[in-house]
């Protein structure tokens, strides 16, 4: 006899993992503009992207911050750099400092896949995306995106990698949908899934990064910003806008910051005030007391 998962045990190790992946993206928001910010968070959120596409995204970014960050002497593998790349680097050797400063500026307005689409995250997160645009192209529907005004300016150091056939639904997407994949995309495609039996239609998203965006959307009161040390976090309660400095383990075992609101601290003020003030009271009836006594 098969053994069944009770539905309130399942509902809850399903809002656990769901949890569990906002944080990831919280973590990706909040994450910053260096090779050790990302090697951070790669640590943290070892599959945050999907397996074939992860060590692509951070050597690409990890590249295009050795050119937009050069040296001040030119490095030794400067030949094989101006073969591989003619368009950047064009200029003699003895020309290294004009070159650097020109391949420095050129990709200072272009940006790695890594920190684009954490850019786009972030404007959906901000509520700084009223088209929509930079929202849909995180989901996989690139070319709506660019029509719409989402500017691409991507670098990319190697060909993005195809998806292996067995990756969720690959022999599907490419016999039907393979030439609707967009020249844009780097995430693989998502697909629509028909219930015979239900007749109900549903999306099978590419990869549980853009599926926890989807989700997020959908409590999309959770997506919160602290005006105070401006990090992105995710909400337990649709009036949590601050988030503390200190750390406290979540439900599903992983670091959240400790959230609390204005309303919150407001109260646990006005309750401070209230309390030295019946101290107050109190400590001058006592006095008031003791002196009858003494008269």
């Amino acid at each position: 006899m098969q053994e069944t998962i009770p539905v309130k045990v399942s509902n809850r190790k399903a809002r656990e993992v769901r949890l569990h992946r906002f944080d990831g993206l919280a973590a990706f928001a909040n994450m910053g503009d260096s090779p050790e910010d990302w090697a951070k968070f790669r640590r943290m959120w070892p599959e945050f992207f999907p397996a074939y596409l992860t060590g692509w995204i951070f050597r690409t970014a990890t590249q295009w911050w050795r050119f937009a960050n050069p040296g001040p002497t030119p490095p030794d593998d400067w030949e094989e750099l101006r073969q591989k790349w003619p368009g950047l680097f064009k200029s003699e050797i003895q020309d290294w400092e004009w070159n650097a400063r020109a391949v420095s500026e050129t990709l200072g307005v272009m940006r790695p896949p890594l920190l684009f689409y954490r850019d786009l995250l972030r404007q959906v997160w901000s509520r700084d995306d009223p088209s929509g645009n930079c929202l849909r192209f995180l989901l996989g529907f690139e070319s709506q995106a660019v029509y719409g005004g989402v500017g691409i300016n991507l670098f990319k150091s190697e060909t993005t990698p195809e998806a292996p056939p067995d990756w969720n639904g690959s022999a599907f997407q490419g016999q039907f949908l393979g030439q609707q994949k967009s020249a844009w995309s780097d995430l693989p495609s998502g697909f629509p899934v028909v219930n015979g039996i239900a007749g109900a239609i549903t999306w099978e998203f590419g990869c549980q990064f853009q599926r926890a965006i989807y989700d997020l959307m959908q409590e999309r009161w959770r997506a919160m910003g602290c005006p105070k040390c401006c990090r992105y976090f995710i909400a337990d309660k649709t009036a949590q806008n601050i988030v503390q400095p200190n750390v406290t383990p979540t439900r599903s075992g992983n670091s959240r910051w400790q959230i609390t609101t204005a309303g919150e601290e407001s109260r646990g003020r006005k309750q401070e005030s209230i309390g030295a003030g019946q101290r107050g009271e109190n400590g001058s009836e006592h006095l008031q007391t003791r002196e009858n006594l003494l008269v």
